[in-house]
């Protein structure tokens, strides 16, 4: 299961959706849209911005202090949140979505 924990200090977003061998359509349309989703928020953070937040991208793990963010990248990690929480009420069984903390701007 993808575990995506927002804190009051970030966001950490671990697992994997796959628990089957082979892993089903269901798992793998999760896994594919979270997966697009980070990699679209680092890669617009850093271009789009002019922010440099701690942000850690590897397989299975994906870590990102909020705190500090401009105003656009605020947004764009809106966006991300949104797009989350929408993912994780479609794939209840693959996503596990937690708001934990309030996110601090």
């Amino acid at each position: 299961m993808i575990q995506i924990r927002i804190t009051d200090k970030g966001v950490n977003i671990s697992g994997h959706a796959g628990t089957q061998v082979p892993p089903t359509k269901q798992e793998i349309e999760a896994c594919a849209a979270v997966t697009a989703l980070t990699h679209t928020l680092k890669y617009s953070i850093e271009t789009l911005t002019s922010d440099t937040p701690n942000m850690i991208l590897s397989k299975g793990l994906f870590l990102v202090n909020h705190n500090g963010l401009s105003t656009e990248s605020e947004l764009l990690l809106d966006a991300f949140l949104t797009g989350c929480k929408v993912l994780s009420e479609a794939y209840p069984e693959q996503i596990d979505f937690q708001l934990v903390g309030e996110k601090q701007n």
